[in-house]
């Protein structure tokens, strides 16, 4: 079936229909899947092709390259089952800084340093990872001291930017909080986020909440992340062009035999991040 014995890529054609996809091996219009959903097609049109293969090893795994391009919609489609939608927001909440001087900063940089380490240590049951600078372990219960907030949204993360950038959580305001249902708040902890200078319109809550999963990389996909070899932090997001268009906008996937099962309307996934099914 493949052009080229050194490769598993098969060349195929698609269209959509009034009852959904036909997919089909470019020059083999005989060797065809077709379904009411993109997902089935696939799979409709790789059983196709498996049957259809002299040589089963030069076709597995089948990656099928479709021309022209497929729309957005249809990449998309078969990562909605079931629908999740990212719950945060794009606020700044910086931790307070001891104000000092240019010179001041320079002369005493080290010692400053140290000083947030052991701040954002007493923030954690394990500590501050010092390659990657995320919190290992739990909260404590120390509150993050915010010295600046965008206190025009109804949420956003917690950093500290003096002299290294940590990122040390999500926030989420008293408006954002009493929108979710008896049920939703019940399965979440928050703790009040203590802000210093003049207070902002809206009281903000830091989520405590261990996650119950984390963001993961999709073979096939632009996808960018790290996993920390000193902590085993690992995060992922993907960047891909055909899932961004004509109306999808799909950075973040999680492992579907990693959802809580049953699935609630809303939950936390790592780092920090709150997921709703509804």
């Amino acid at each position: 079936m493949a052009d080229d014995a050194e490769t598993n890529v098969i060349p195929c054609k698609w269209k959509k229909t009034t009852h959904g996809y036909r997919l089909w091996v470019k020059g083999r219009p005989d060797v065809f899947g077709e379904a009411e959903s993109f997902e089935d097609a696939e799979q409709a049109l790789t059983d196709a092709i498996w049957e259809a293969a002299e040589d089963l090893d030069a076709v597995i795994p089948t990656v099928p390259e479709y021309d022209p391009p497929l729309p957005a919609s249809a990449i998309g489609e078969q990562f909605l089952k079931p629908e999740l939608f990212l719950v945060s927001g794009d606020g700044v909440f910086d931790i307070e800084a001891r104000a000092c001087g240019r010179d001041e900063w320079r002369e005493s940089r080290e010692a400053r340093l140290q000083e947030h380490f052991a701040l954002l240590d007493s923030m954690y049951t394990g500590g501050l990872c010092r390659s990657c600078k995320h919190g290992i372990g739990d909260r404590t219960d120390k509150s993050f001291p915010i010295g600046y907030c965008d206190s025009a949204y109804d949420g956003g993360f917690i950093r500290n930017r003096h002299g290294f950038f940590a990122w040390c959580g999500r926030v989420y305001s008293d408006g954002f909080i009493s929108l979710l249902r008896p049920e939703e708040r019940a399965g979440l902890e928050f703790r009040p986020l203590a802000i210093s200078g003049k207070r902002p319109r809206r009281k903000y809550f830091e989520l405590l909440t261990a996650p119950e999963g984390s963001f993961v990389g999709v073979n096939g996909f632009d996808t960018g992340g790290y996993e920390c070899g000193d902590c085993g932090n690992r995060f992922f997001s993907v960047s891909e062009p055909a899932l961004n268009q004509g109306g999808f906008f799909i950075n973040h996937f999680v492992c579907r035999s990693d959802l809580p099962d049953p699935l609630p309307s809303c939950f936390v996934v790592g780092p920090d991040k709150m997921l709703s099914s509804a």
